[in-house]
């Protein structure tokens, strides 16, 4: 893959600990204090799946006596006054999840004061409910991704200087090279993505190496050590996020690019599922049974498509005269979100084969390389957390 970088998602410490592990704000239901999935210390033990204590018996659809309050999503009249005085941060195994859900998730990318600046906002597929859910400057971190197995576990690429070359670390919310494991030995120029396998014991992620012209794909226990090499001249991938999956898709080539799927526990054989030839960003439905992707089109203007995991038929989603780099399916795979240059850019929707594009909402400054759906415990259907970094493709 040819350099050409997307600026999408870099990382501070106040932000992922917001976003991901729940350390405060508003999980969009309307109801007040949201960043825990369960009150743990109370006279009467709790889940946040079932709000059963409150001062006063009512029908609860906050816990309203914690400490750190967190969001019932099937509420019940409390009959016992019980205060709760600690609330943990969100896991990623049950529990109403830190993010606003049954929602889309997207970025823009602006600069403050000459500052690269990344805002993260969340939307309801009916263009309702547009909010802020953090900002922050790209400086030493270039992207971090959060543990699905795991709570407060971070992999993250950072230097030690402002622009610096960046290698892997392992520590808590703070992304802070000072606490953090050290993972890899080697200097990368640029780690665009990382994603945790599905079991948590393993991180994959995109990165070249300083004086490279292109992307590799590479593997790493999360303890640490050797990282070994799955593909070369990559344009994005996508991890394979069900229970005892070990399949990763990436777009891969030098003049053509295409598909491939490879199982990174059992395999060495990287297995090209298209023969398209300008493939890009690929991204795995929930269940494992399409990748969308992007490739050109209406012309050479990028446009979404769709193929089976294991090949065959190449469905295209989208033909507009405008780009569209990458899409995401939402939890049941009857929805995809896109951001396109559409009449102004912004945040597109449409059903699952294409038809019926409608725009959510309008931004000029949406990062054309980031979307996410979150599903009904308000986590991304992407890893299980999100992975804030480039995402970088051939294109912009």
């Amino acid at each position: 893959m040819r350099k050409g970088g997307y600026s999408v998602f870099g990382v501070v410490v106040v932000i992922i600990c917001a976003i991901l592990v729940g350390c405060g704000g508003s999980d969009g239901s309307g109801a007040t204090g949201t960043t825990s999935t369960t009150a743990t210390t109370s006279t009467t033990a709790t889940t946040a799946t079932t709000a059963t204590t409150a001062t006063t018996a009512t029908t609860a659809t906050t816990a309203t006596t914690a400490t750190t309050a967190t969001t019932a999503t099937t509420a019940t009249t409390a009959t016992t006054a019980t205060t709760a005085t600690t609330a943990t941060t969100a896991t990623t195994t049950g529990g109403l999840g830190s993010l606003p859900p049954n929602s889309i998730i997207y970025a823009r990318s602006v600069a403050t004061a000459g500052d690269p600046t990344t805002i993260i906002h969340s939307v309801a597929p009916d263009g309702t409910n547009d909010n802020i859910l953090a900002s922050f400057s790209t400086t030493l971190i270039s992207t971090a991704a959060a543990n699905p197995n795991a709570t407060n576990d971070y992999v993250f690429a950072s230097s030690t200087v402002a622009g610096g070359d960046k290698r892997l670390y392992r520590g808590n919310s703070s992304l802070s090279t000072s606490t953090a494991v050290q993972l890899t030995t080697s200097l990368y120029d640029e780690v665009s993505d990382i994603q945790f396998t599905p079991d948590g014991t393993k991180v994959i992620f995109q990165a070249s190496f300083p004086g490279e012209d292109f992307s590799k794909l590479f593997m790493v226990a999360i303890n640490g050590g050797t990282a070994s090499t799955l593909a070369q001249d990559i344009s994005g991938f996508s991890v394979l996020q069900l229970a005892g999956s070990t399949k990763v898709a990436f777009a891969a080539g030098v003049s053509s690019f295409e598909i491939f799927v490879r199982d990174y526990a059992t395999g060495s054989t990287n297995t090209q599922i298209t023969t398209i030839g300008s493939a890009d960003l690929p991204r795995w439905n929930r269940q494992g049974t399409r990748i969308i992707f992007s490739a050109d089109g209406n012309g050479s203007v990028p446009d979404l498509f769709s193929v089976g995991p294991t090949g065959g038929t190449v469905t295209q989603l989208t033909s507009t005269v405008d780009v569209e780099l990458v899409g995401m399916a939402n939890g049941d795979d009857t929805l995809i979100a896109f951001p396109s240059s559409a009449l102004g850019r912004g945040v597109f929707k449409a059903n699952a084969d294409g038809t019926n594009i409608q725009k959510v909402i309008t931004r000029e400054d949406v990062d054309p390389s980031v979307i996410y759906f979150t599903n009904s415990l308000g986590r991304s259907f992407n890893g299980e957390a999100f992975s804030f970094g480039t995402k970088r493709g051939r294109r912009r």
